[in-house]
């Protein structure tokens, strides 16, 4: 089962495991020290969202332990949902991690909300010209998202894994998602400044 953001990551599992899952996390975290992860969700620990990859192809057993693994997660306290076609969530969610790298800019809020604007809708026109669907959380998400709220005032908007990253001295992800990006625009002829 695979956690990580981006669309390049399941492929590569598909070199080593004949059964591969795709999934999308949304947790409020904070990992800013050296073994010490802070969720800030309540009363569930965060959402996961899982399926079997890739979608079209994936052998029964395949979908069987997504099916699975999302029944372990959800009685493990997340909110946990199975769907048939995980390339349409990590597409999504790759639409917003491509923004998170903003939260390490100082600066005007409304340049960086611009910013912001302006780099998720750069990967939404690359990922239209790679023919990749988006999933639509807000009306596909199976479950009460009340069920994992972030705690007011538990951590600040805008510190997420990238400025983490930063604040522990890290590297970060940032040239792995914008750089899926900026090869899906090259890959389909979409310009990516």
């Amino acid at each position: 089962m695979l956690l990580q953001n981006g669309l390049e990551t399941e492929r590569v599992a598909l070199r080593c495991f004949p059964t591969v899952v795709g999934g999308v996390a949304l947790i409020a975290a904070r990992h800013v020290v050296t073994g010490e992860v802070d969720v800030a969700n309540a009363p569930r620990l965060g959402e996961v969202v899982l399926g079997a990859y890739p979608s079209a192809t994936a052998p029964p057993a395949a979908r069987a332990v997504a099916e699975q693994a999302a029944a372990d997660l959800d009685r493990a306290g997340w909110l946990a949902q199975h769907v048939t076609d995980i390339e349409r969530w990590l597409a999504w969610k790759l639409v917003a991690s491509v923004t998170f790298a903003v939260g390490v800019l100082s600066g005007d809020e409304d340049e960086r909300a611009r910013l912001r604007t302006e780099l998720a809708a750069e990967a939404r026109a690359v990922l239209t010209a790679a023919d990749q669907d988006l999933a639509d959380a807000a009306r596909e998400l199976a479950h009460d998202r009340s069920l994992a709220a972030v705690v007011s005032g538990a951590h600040a908007p805008g510190q997420q894994s990238p400025w983490q990253a930063f604040a522990r001295g890290a590297g970060s992800e940032v040239d792995f998602l914008n750089g899926e990006v900026v090869l899906l625009g090259r890959l389909h002829g979409v310009p990516t400044p």
